[in-house]
């Protein structure tokens, strides 16, 4: 080893978490935002940047691209992608989905049940958190969708010799 410590990165349900958030956040103040904060659940705050945002009359979006730090997976460097869309007066409700390259459990025996979206429970809940602190107070009934997606960038996949 050279002894240098390694730079922490962050999991792919924190980048989808702050995603959700900066949707969230642009959602409700229908406004642009560049970052978000998040408290890990190791108990530590962290900064994420908030690009491609895009506001539509009632959704917004935007992605985090992905830093897996000095022990980076396949994920590295991917575009977590996040969709907020608000459908007012109907029954209070909010919905977690999966969208463009998120999977879908088929088979017993992991902590998600079979049929559901593959998010698992920790980011699950990050997510659920950041939803619940930026539409903390609400007066009128409204669905809450929130739709996650994953997109890698060609290039990342091409084998250069």
């Amino acid at each position: 080893m050279s002894g240098k410590d390694l730079r922490y990165g962050y999991t792919t349900g924190s980048c989808a978490a702050a995603a959700v958030k900066g949707a969230a956040q642009m959602l409700r103040d229908q406004v642009l935002v560049n970052e978000v904060e998040l408290m890990l659940p190791c108990g530590v705050g962290a900064r994420f940047r908030i690009q491609g945002g895009v506001l539509r009359d009632n959704t917004a979006s935007c992605y985090v691209v992905k830093d897996a730090g000095d022990d980076p997976d396949v994920t590295n460097g991917a575009e977590i992608h996040a969709t907020a869309k608000v459908e007012l007066f109907l029954k209070h409700q909010i919905v977690i989905e999966g969208g463009t390259g998120i999977g879908r459990v088929t088979k017993p025996g992991l902590a998600v049940p079979v049929g559901e979206w593959a998010i698992n429970p920790v980011p699950r809940s990050m997510i659920m958190e950041v939803i619940k602190e930026v539409f903390a107070v609400r007066c009128m009934p409204a669905r809450f969708t929130f739709t996650i997606s994953i997109r890698f960038t060609v290039d990342r996949f091409i084998c250069k010799s």
